[in-house]
């Protein structure tokens, strides 16, 4: 019986945390659906509050992109 081989999770090879952003701006892309009646933007909306409030973040220097079939639906 052959022994599987060992895959490495290619997290392991991220750059370190304190690798410094591309960017100045603040940039969230979401590339799913969305199920009005299941799910609510609360709680994503209440991070980012939380970080303006903190001044982590400016406001100026955030940007919500969605790209999923459900565009009607962000835009409300």
């Amino acid at each position: 019986m052959a022994v599987p081989a060992v895959r490495r999770s290619k997290l392991a090879k991220l750059p370190p945390a304190i690798t410094r952003p591309r960017t100045d701006r603040f940039t969230i892309v979401y590339t799913g659906s969305l199920y009005p009646q299941f799910q609510s933007l609360s709680p994503l909306v209440g991070a980012i509050n939380a970080l303006v409030e903190r001044g982590a973040v400016l406001p100026q220097d955030l940007q919500l992109i969605y790209r999923g079939k459900d565009r009607g639906v962000w835009e409300e």
